[in-house]
């Protein structure tokens, strides 16, 4: 069906097929609704909906692109279908391909969700490639950032104002920084003021505030506290690298330690060695049990 006023001026007539519901608002030109809606399906009524000039849902049901206060903006948005999906007011040139109860939030243009399960965009040029279900549990992903990344899997967070940061996958992971990254895994933090920082992978891993640059490379509970710039945890389990102890290093092992103001300190594995509070360039090869409390002091195992 060509919607009503054809013939149009502009040569730019509004498109609209499936169901009879479907809508096109007064005064848009050049939208496309290419099918779906419907009248009576499971006792219900659906309708796709466009308000604005030059947009196009491909099919589905209840899916809608919202208007633009811009004047003479081309739109240009697209929904390709599912189900229950929204482009809203001045999202202008973004993307759903489809899935269910996806939506790119007001403002967020040049945005994509490739698919999924509730999965949102609220930053400019943001991206949701899927995810939001994983068989039992329903938890959408939501990229916050402008230019921000989430690959897919449940539940993942990209803070507002951490632009350019990066969540692959994996289940509830919280990226609250600038250019920074989270890989996968479960339960990873990287908090505020940590740019450039990254997790790869495993369990509760956490970079504190203000220890920007660093890394953990994986394992379970390793923890960089703030002011601790620079860092690294190889892996493991429990391993953490204190306040304002910057530069450091833990191979991994399990258990391991750098204490508070010890910046510039390596422990390189083992189980249960620590360096001291206020000894920096200190080193503890590896083995266990070990303290090392002196200055620029070396424990070799």
């Amino acid at each position: 069906t060509v919607s009503e006023g054809y013939p149009y001026p502009n040569g730019a007539p509004n498109m609209i097929g499936g169901s009879p519901l479907n809508f096109v608002a007064l005064n848009v030109v050049g939208a496309t609704i290419g099918g779906g809606g419907a009248t009576n399906y499971e006792n219900h009524s659906y309708s796709n909906s466009i308000y604005v000039d030059f947009a196009t849902i491909g099919g589905g049901l209840q899916n809608t692109i919202e208007a633009s206060d811009y004047i003479y903006t081309v739109e240009g948005s697209t929904i390709g279908g599912g189900t229950i999906n929204t482009i809203k007011t001045n999202a202008i040139g973004s993307t759903i391909g489809g899935g269910v109860r996806n939506t790119i939030q007001t403002n967020a243009s040049l945005s994509t969700i490739s698919g999924g399960f509730n999965n949102q965009v609220t930053g400019k040029g943001g991206f949701v490639g899927g995810g939001g279900y994983d068989g039992s549990l329903f938890a959408g992903n939501s990229a916050g950032g402008n230019v921000s990344t989430i690959g897919g899997g449940l539940g993942n967070t990209i803070n507002t104002g951490a632009n350019g940061a990066f969540i692959g996958g994996g289940r509830e992971n919280l990226n609250s920084s600038a250019y920074s990254t989270i890989a996968g895994g479960l339960n990873n933090t990287n908090q505020s003021n940590t740019s450039y920082s990254t997790i790869g992978g495993g369990w509760l891993n956490l970079i504190q505030d203000g220890a920007d640059q660093s890394v953990i490379a994986g394992g379970n509970a390793g923890h960089i506290q703030t002011g601790a710039l620079e860092s690294f945890i190889g892996g493991g389990f429990a391993n953490t690298i204190h306040t304002n102890a910057g530069n450091s290093f833990i191979g991994g092992g399990a258990g391991n330690l750098i204490g508070t103001n010890s910046g510039y300190s390596a422990i390189a594995g083992g189980s249960g060695n620590s360096v001291q509070a206020n000894a920096p360039f200190a080193t503890i090869a590896g083995g266990g049990a070990n303290v090392n409390s002196g200055y620029a002091a070396t424990v070799g195992g």
